[in-house]
């Protein structure tokens, strides 16, 4: 795939022979850019606080964390491409991870691998416009229609394995939903950075709430109006959420 764009690369991986092969695939394709290279997952987690990548490559069984307890302590998740020996990391890391392949995998699989996901990026970027107060999502690069969602009226954001629903307050019903799968369209880190933060708010790394919807809340749980389930809070996301609702509420006196 010919593109003048450069995708930022991460690489955490505790076994050096694997760092050094990944290292040699990427320095073929002059559109890979390696931010950073370790083999520790605590440092990875701090380097990921101040730098961008927007492709991680990521092991699974490291110390002191595993790959999943890496992903579980990211505020913001990139593609992520899982390389690991073992199977049983498949399910656990399915709601993050946009490609699974082995350790010591082949130069022209790896490169197969690669493009996959620079195309997920890419299509990303290119087909979510927000105009007008109306997020407009193409759902299909063939079929060429969409999913208009008034960003006033929606309450809630969730991702789903793979699939983001969006809750809408609707005039005759309240609380319902549209869904569209993520790969493809949209993504949580996406949707967060298009939207007004003073408006919206990550509670959690599949949940975005519009704070103008919600009634109650609690350390943990969060309710919103019109929406039957409670929304989990990560522990990550309460300091934030907790300063933008009292923040939000102070200025529209709610």
């Amino acid at each position: 795939m010919e593109t003048s764009m450069v995708y930022r690369i991460g690489i955490v991986d505790d076994q050096l022979d694997e760092l050094l092969l990944i290292q040699r695939y990427i320095a073929d394709d002059p559109s890979l850019k390696i931010v950073f290279c370790t083999s520790d997952p605590v440092q990875a987690l701090s380097l990921m606080e101040h730098q961008e990548v927007d492709i991680l490559i990521l092991d699974m069984n490291m110390q002191p964390l595993n790959g999943v307890q890496l992903l579980e302590a990211l505020k913001v998740i990139p593609q992520v491409i899982v390389c690991s020996n073992h199977p049983e990391y498949v399910y656990e890391t399915s709601p993050y991870q946009s490609a699974f392949i082995r350790k010591t995998i082949g130069r022209a699989a790896f490169k197969e691998t690669i493009e996959r996901v620079k195309a997920l990026i890419d299509v990303t970027e290119e087909f979510v416009e927000l105009n007008d107060r109306i997020l407009d999502i193409k759902t299909s690069k063939s079929a060429g229609y969409h999913v208009q969602v008034n960003i006033d009226r929606m309450m809630l954001a969730v991702i789903d394995d793979k699939t983001m629903c969006f809750y809408k307050e609707n005039t005759y019903r309240v609380g319902n939903k549209m869904y569209f799968t993520k790969n493809g369209n949209i993504t949580m880190d996406l949707l967060e950075r298009l939207l007004d933060k003073e408006q919206f708010v990550r509670v959690h790394r599949s949940y975005l709430v519009n704070m103008a919807y919600v009634a109650h809340y609690s350390i943990d749980y969060i309710s919103v109006k019109g929406v039957d389930e409670f929304v989990p809070i990560g522990k990550t996301y309460r300091k934030r959420f907790k300063t933008n609702i009292d923040k939000y509420r102070k200025k529209h006196r709610c």
